[in-house]
């Protein structure tokens, strides 16, 4: 991992509870409830939390986005290996056809949702997916 991509350590429970507090707004105008897990607050995360935290933003507002009214996104958090963590998120909408997942992160390509009412550029995995790459 480059120094770039390191940041200074920050509580993961920290992040994620600011993350959701961004998009509680949104998915309460859905009726979308956000499930996020209770850690404890000595669980550190190295990395570049601005980044980090954009990157949880784009998964929730997605989540919540393309969400089915009333539905739900969940987060969870385990840890894969020593010194990683694998975050979740998941929801209750449509999901994509199977057919489209290698399709998933490409530039400008919003998988048919051009057409809906869903505001979008078809670019914010993409961006995320780098930035989780440049940090290890």
């Amino acid at each position: 991992m480059s120094d770039a991509a390191v940041g200074q350590p920050e509580s993961l429970d920290d992040i994620l509870l600011e993350c959701g507090a961004m998009v509680e707004t949104q998915a309460a105008k859905r009726e979308i409830c956000v499930t996020l897990p209770t850690l404890d607050r000595t669980q550190i995360v190295v990395a570049d939390g601005k980044r980090l935290k954009q990157v949880l933003i784009n998964l929730l507002a997605n989540a919540i986005k393309y969400n089915r009214s009333g539905g739900e996104v969940s987060v969870r958090c385990d840890a894969p290996s020593e010194g990683r963590v694998r975050i979740s998120v998941s929801d209750t909408g449509a999901g994509i056809d199977a057919n489209q997942l290698t399709q998933l992160f490409q530039p400008f390509n919003r998988l048919g949702r051009e057409s809906t009412a869903e505001e979008g550029t078809g670019i914010g995995l993409v961006v995320c997916k780098g930035l989780i790459e440049l940090m290890g």
